[in-house]
């Protein structure tokens, strides 16, 4: 297995592998795919919970807690009661409460383009979704309610203004990166498969006449073992392209395009060294 990722004879072995291992490197493949776009999108999250990221955001939860106001948090949806106004501003933040009767249209109405302001900073607390946007700085933040059911009158006194805004943030903001991870993994599991098929066809149109081979190991030529093989050598250029760039911030954006690349350059070689060197024909003057 390790040999076909940069041997051609080791990855036409490969056709003959069982059915189970070529289900298994493809989810292998998919998930290490996966990796960089997943790692961008928990790198992203993360960064956005800094506190300092959004000035006078403190204040506001500071506000909000002092209010008391009848807000709470119930299987991941926000609950406002009759008293929570659905908008009011706190120092330069306009705080719209949707439950409460405010509308995700006030978001952009406040940075439309003919809206006339620049610095405006809008906390945003939707029926499923938390939200903020800063147009002076140009920061902004979204999350979802799942972790914060600890969110209610009774438990924002309770703590610090700046502790109530970290732990807020960090769990809106990463809530949702299991769901995102599922289905990020399912959606390159998909790609992942199609790929295979159509590359592993295409390995299949080739005639295996390589020569020095006996008659018995020439087992690539039909579809169902260029398909093997090609899943068995795609492992190689997922592992490297997940090596190299998901150290980088936003590298999950260009991972899939770059494996594809140099796994297409990998089945070229498989494919390349099926047909022997041809002979040169000697020209009339030999």
């Amino acid at each position: 297995m390790i040999k076909a990722q940069v041997q051609n004879l080791a990855a036409e072995d490969m056709g003959g592998s069982p059915w189970v291992l070529f289900c298994g490197l493809i989810l292998v493949t998919a998930l290490l795919t996966a990796f960089p776009f997943v790692n961008d999108k928990q790198r992203t999250a993360i960064e956005s919970t800094n506190p300092a990221l959004y000035p006078g955001i403190m204040e506001v939860f500071k506000e909000v807690a002092q209010a008391n106001w009848s807000l709470k948090v119930e299987e991941g949806r926000l609950v406002a009661g009759k008293d929570v106004p659905p908008q009011t501003r706190f120092g330069d933040w306009l705080v719209v409460v949707e439950p409460a009767g405010g509308s995700g249209e006030v978001l952009s109405a406040a940075f439309g383009s003919n809206s006339g302001t620049a610095n405006q900073k809008i906390a945003f607390f939707g029926a499923s979704h938390f939200g903020l946007l800063d147009q002076s700085t140009g920061h902004q933040f979204d999350g979802t309610y799942e972790l914060l059911g600890w969110f209610g009158a009774e438990s924002l006194g309770k703590l610090s203004p700046r502790e109530l805004t970290k732990r807020f943030l960090f769990m809106s903001a990463t809530a949702g990166l299991p769901q995102m991870q599922a289905a990020v993994s399912m959606l390159m599991l998909v790609q992942m498969v199609f790929l295979v098929f159509v590359l592993g066809f295409l390995l299949s149109l080739s005639r295996v006449q390589v020569r020095g081979l006996a008659v018995n190991r020439l087992r690539g030529i039909g579809f169902s073992s260029s398909l093997r093989t090609a899943a068995a050598v795609a492992v190689g250029p997922a592992l490297l392209i997940c090596v190299l760039l998901s150290p980088f911030p936003g590298a999950g954006s260009v991972s899939w395009a770059a494996f594809t690349l140099v796994y297409a350059v990998r089945l070229i070689l498989v494919y390349t060294a099926r047909f022997p060197n041809k002979k040169k024909k000697p020209s009339l003057g030999e």
